[in-house]
């Protein structure tokens, strides 16, 4: 069982030693953080799960490669073809571009779903967030600046 701890980033200067350590390709990625948001404890995998990543743009790409290369069933979601097309995530399992919140709609989200948010501004987030929120999904993360970090821990 490996645990990690999930966290909001912040500056290196406010936190020391205090670091996320990711190994991805025999390197380290590494995440100074600010707060600790929760623990979470993740099981050797039964049957496959499943990432949908709401984004095909720079931080989209990055993100694919990670649960890709740890057997997780892909999902890429965009607006734009350009961006969300086969020659640009290889050996992705389904990939959407279009109205997203119709293919939303359509996409199968349950506890062996983890969806990852991270459109163009904040209002996309938005507008994806509150369409998965009550849908059963196993984990929902979102990708954005502090500032629109702030303005949903108000909502």
């Amino acid at each position: 069982m490996i645990t990690a701890i999930i966290m909001i980033s912040g500056f290196a200067k406010r936190m020391g030693q205090n670091k996320l350590l990711m190994k991805y390709n025999n390197k380290f990625l590494i995440e100074y953080t600010l707060n600790i948001i929760s623990e979470c404890n993740f099981k050797q995998k039964m049957k496959k799960d499943i990432i949908v990543i709401r984004c095909g743009g720079h931080i989209g790409l990055a993100l694919f490669k990670i649960p890709k290369n740890l057997d997780f069933y892909t999902v890429v979601v965009d607006d734009r073809e350009e961006f969300a097309n086969i020659d640009r995530f290889e050996n992705v399992d389904e990939i959407y571009a279009g109205d997203i919140d119709k293919i939303v709609e359509n996409t199968k989200i349950n506890d062996n779903t983890y969806v990852i948010i991270a459109t163009r501004g904040y209002e996309g987030d938005l507008r994806n967030l509150r369409s998965v929120i009550n849908r059963n999904a196993n984990y929902i993360g979102m990708i954005g600046s502090r500032k629109n970090g702030l303005r949903l821990k108000r909502l």
